[in-house]
């Protein structure tokens, strides 16, 4: 038999001969929470899977505009619904891990592209300069890079030092999202959505906090998981959901165009009419 041990950061399982049936049963339930931790997390993951796909796929549509980066989008928001994954299965450090690394791919895109859109507004048309996204691969390359040897760091730190870790580390994405909500609102007409998305993600460290710090009932595990996946859910429709309209509209345009040109065809008649007032432009290139 074992007992569930917890001292805010760990969750492991010790030997105890001296549990009772009652406590046995409570156990079982809580092996099935976990199982369903699991199952919807490994679902959230697939989900963002598939959108990648999809991003790859319309990547050449002008409205899939730096397709890599919000390919980097959903590899952060599975990475987000893999904490799920390693909460279930007990293990803090991967959470961390996963944890730190999704914040860093879904908001590191989500700046760089609100830089590049904030860079072109701001420069006059006749010196405009195009941020390639090349150099912003290069930039969250880079960023990236300090997220691992921090980590790297905190790994192999004590681990009575790990909770000013958490504090450390929760203040700096929180910095972070305030420095990208100010970039946003700079141009708020093209980065409202992403504005939204810093704002949400705020609310969702600042209650992880409270959560650990003055939250200690039982179902606040549940109470966590429900808000990284919520938040990350929600996010995700934000993003994408301007894409997946904008491209829908973008093909109802142009069949709309091409039907109205090829009733305009219909209707002239080029038997009776000059060559020279005929335009090309109206006649359809399949009827040329």
């Amino acid at each position: 038999m074992y007992l569930i041990f917890r001292d805010g950061f760990r969750t492991a399982l010790r030997f105890s001969p001296d549990i009772c049936n009652e406590t046995c049963l409570e156990l079982e339930c809580t092996d099935c929470i976990e199982s369903v931790k699991l199952i919807v997390a490994s679902c959230c993951i697939s989900v963002t899977v598939v959108l990648a796909l999809v991003v790859v796929a319309c990547r050449k549509r002008k409205v899939w505009s730096l397709w890599r980066l919000l390919v980097l989008i959903c590899v952060g928001s599975g990475l987000f619904y893999g904490t799920g994954i390693a909460r279930a299965l007990g293990s803090c450090i991967w959470e961390a891990w996963l944890r730190e690394f999704g914040f860093s791919f879904v908001y590191g895109s989500m700046v760089l592209k609100v830089y590049r859109s904030l860079v072109e507004f701001r420069t006059r048309k006749a010196h405009r300069w195009i941020v390639r996204e090349k150099d912003l691969l290069i930039y969250l390359s880079a960023f990236i890079a300090v997220v691992f040897f921090y980590l790297a760091a905190w790994t192999v730190g004590d681990a009575d030092c790990r909770t000013s870790w958490h504090r450390v580390t929760e203040a700096g994405e929180l910095l972070f999202l305030a420095y990208g909500l100010h970039m946003a609102c700079q141009n708020a007409t093209d980065n409202l959505l992403y504005a939204a998305s810093f704002f949400l993600e705020g609310l969702c460290v600042g209650a992880g906090i409270g959560l650990r710090e003055f939250g200690n009932f039982d179902g606040r595990d549940w109470v966590e998981f429900g808000i990284r996946l919520g938040t990350t859910t929600v996010v995700l429709m934000v993003v994408f959901g301007e894409k997946f309209y904008y491209s829908w509209r973008e093909r109802r345009g142009g069949r709309r165009i091409e039907k109205s040109v090829e009733c305009e065809v219909a209707e002239i008649h080029l038997d009776d009419m000059e060559i020279g007032d005929i335009r090309v432009s109206k006649v359809s290139p399949f009827r040329i």
